[in-house]
């Protein structure tokens, strides 16, 4: 579904859907497609700045 996002370009979807408070269905969708590409994230301080992608 979200194939044609880059790895970071989902991952700070995902950060600023959180931050945002965004309806939790979205957030969930984003986190399931985080998992399976196995990416993990190391959140910076502000949800509004880049998160960066770490794949294991």
């Amino acid at each position: 579904m979200y194939d044609s996002l880059t790895d970071t370009d989902l991952v700070n979807s995902y950060v600023n859907a959180v931050g945002m408070k965004l309806d939790q269905d979205f957030i969930d969708m984003l986190f399931a497609e985080l998992k399976r590409r196995k990416l993990q994230i190391q959140a910076m301080q502000s949800f509004t700045s880049n998160a960066s992608v770490h794949k294991p």
